[in-house]
């Protein structure tokens, strides 16, 4: 998106928040911001410069999203790492956060929140965990942890 004038973050913003979440309010609860109702607007450019830095970042984050298909860009994104698996003494391979740009769960169609401590994929709309095995995650339902 080009940079034409005033108000062309405000734009940028409610363009991205339809087009690739949906709304003003599933962008909103997907960042997991408090905000709701009349109080979004107010405070959306405040809530993407303090996540993302800059509009031009959250815009850049979101360049290669595929609008309505659910996917949204993670912030932080990282490379593929190992950790020491405390419970096995075993190396075991991290996900690779970048893959959360194109995931979303297969029950709701929701964005999914990677939970290191655990090596899961969350999917808070399903009540789900998915796991990651060998940095693979595992998306099907059968293979799914219930949260509690």
């Amino acid at each position: 998106m080009k940079r034409d004038g005033r108000g062309w973050d405000a734009k940028a913003i409610s363009k991205i928040a339809n087009e690739v979440y949906g709304s003003m309010e599933k962008m909103f609860e997907c960042h997991d911001w408090p905000e709701r109702g009349k109080k979004m607007m107010p405070n959306v450019g405040r809530r993407v410069k303090e996540r993302y830095g800059s509009v031009c970042r959250f815009v850049q984050s979101h360049e290669n999203s595929n609008p309505g298909g659910g996917e949204i860009a993670n912030e932080q994104s990282g490379e593929l790492e190992m950790d020491e698996d405390s419970t096995s003494g075993k190396n075991r391979e991290m996900f690779d956060r970048r893959m959360l740009e194109a995931l979303i769960c297969p029950r709701t169609h929701a964005v999914l929140r990677y939970d290191s401590e655990h090596n899961e994929l969350i999917s808070e709309a399903a009540g789900v965990a998915f796991p990651i095995r060998n940095g693979i995650p595992i998306m099907l339902m059968d293979e799914a942890r219930e949260l509690e």
